[in-house]
């Protein structure tokens, strides 16, 4: 029951009148705006930035970084942070804004995942990356293996340029090998794979059958992904030479059982390097001077 000071209280009725909803959303767009140090403006470009679609969003935060960084030719306006971000969202940790570039990773991601699907296919799927010296290869192989963590994907790099002899592969191949007993999928990566092409001879049982003779010791691999890194122009057209035909131990020529897929492509184009969270970007130089 109220109390005699509750009933004596007088009754006060409010009316409330509703803002229209583009007033609201105005109104929480200049406090928001204000919030994050933005003017309206600012806030409209990127509230702009993030309506437009996939394709339009690349176009755009590709422009805003050119303009911004590599040509210079403006300061980074308030969709640079944007467009960054924007640059990893294919592979996070990895920014490229480039089209044709991402759409190699992608198919390169989807090939791999439907190789680890695909329990009939035994021997090992390789892949080949052209890239110049300092271009990003092993970090780029590190957040490969990073986005497909979900399915155990772990990575193991040998530079080739160091390789004395075949017995020198013994050690990354026993490694891809505890992978597999600690249930996880082997990503081998030879990088600066065209250093010495006389090795690729040697190397053709690894990447058809998954197997190499190293000494007394056959060391088998199976299923596993393997990433061949070069700068060497002419390093497509041997390996795809090598995809059609190998030697066997009598001399005679046979088609390969494993398999070469996509290429990505490293050296022509425009990328960025984004580690430790810091953006450094950089321009390839003209693959046409001298």
């Amino acid at each position: 029951m109220a109390s005699k000071s509750e009933q004596a209280r007088p009754k006060v009725k409010v009316k409330v009148k509703v803002a229209p909803s583009r007033v609201i959303t105005s109104t929480y767009g200049s406090l928001l705006s204000s919030a994050l140090g933005l003017t309206e403006d600012q806030y409209k470009a990127v509230s702009d930035f993030h309506d437009l679609s996939p394709t339009e969003k690349l176009a755009t935060a590709r422009r805003v970084v050119t303009e911004s960084v590599i040509d210079a030719t403006a300061e980074p306006d308030a969709r640079f942070p944007s467009a960054i971000h924007e640059s990893e969202s294919l592979l996070s940790g990895y920014a490229t804004l480039d089209s044709q570039h991402r759409k190699e990773i992608e198919r390169l991601i989807g090939q791999i995942g439907a190789y680890l699907k695909d329990t009939t296919r035994q021997r090992p799927l390789n892949a080949l990356m052209l890239a110049s010296p300092g271009a990003g290869k092993s970090h780029f192989i590190k957040q490969l293996a990073a986005k497909m963590k979900g399915d155990r994907v772990q990575a193991v790099t040998f530079n080739m340029a160091t390789m004395q002899s075949a017995d020198d592969l013994a050690q990354p191949i026993d490694q891809l090998r505890n992978l597999k007993v600690n249930d996880r999928f082997p990503l081998l990566f030879l990088d600066e794979f065209d250093s010495d092409p006389t090795r690729y001879a040697a190397l053709l049982p690894l990447l058809w059958d998954g197997e190499l003779q190293i000494g007394h010791r056959d060391l088998k691999l199976g299923k596993a992904v393997v990433v061949l890194a070069g700068s060497s122009p002419g390093l497509p057209k041997a390996m795809m030479h090598s995809a059609t035909m190998r030697l066997d131990s009598d001399g005679t020529e046979t088609a390969p059982t494993g398999k070469l897929v996509v290429i990505i492509n490293l050296t022509d184009r425009t990328w960025y390097a984004v580690q430790h969270g810091y953006h450094q970007p950089r321009s390839l130089p003209d693959q046409n001077a001298a």
